[in-house]
């Protein structure tokens, strides 16, 4: 079914040649300005919603990095489910060891006080362990 109608793009289209896929026809058809019927358009959709969806970009990867020596480093996150907020986190050294790590429920706020609350969380927590170099 997919070679006719193809066949059938190409035929409508004359002096571009043989497409190898529908969306090959479609820039073709826009770089040279050419004019096509309804029934061309309409094939064409079709034959654009037999393609597979776009692949998804290839993976960024991400990693955590350790302080500076002598320093300390806070990871925080908050979250918002169902009207219930929580958040956390954990305290690290230089070498990667964690040093302490925290969660507490907030009840009801936005993400953005869940986020806020957990970040304000860490940063009492490692007051009060002596914790001066973030």
């Amino acid at each position: 079914m997919m070679r006719s109608t193809e066949i059938y793009l190409w035929s409508q289209g004359g002096s571009f040649g043989k497409f190898t896929t529908p969306f090959h026809f479609c820039i073709q058809a826009v770089y040279f300005g050419t004019s096509i019927g309804v029934e061309t358009w309409t094939s064409l959709s079709f034959l654009v919603s037999l393609l597979p969806p776009p692949s998804p970009p290839p993976p960024t990867l991400v990693f955590w990095r350790t302080p500076p020596v002598g320093s300390y480093k806070i990871n925080t996150d908050g979250c918002v489910k169902d009207g219930f907020a929580s958040g956390g986190g954990i305290i690290r050294d230089s070498s990667g060891q964690c040093i302490r790590a925290f969660f507490s429920f907030y009840g009801d706020c936005t993400i953005l006080e869940a986020e806020l609350r957990a970040l304000l969380d860490g940063i009492i927590l490692a007051q009060r362990l002596g914790l001066s170099v973030l």
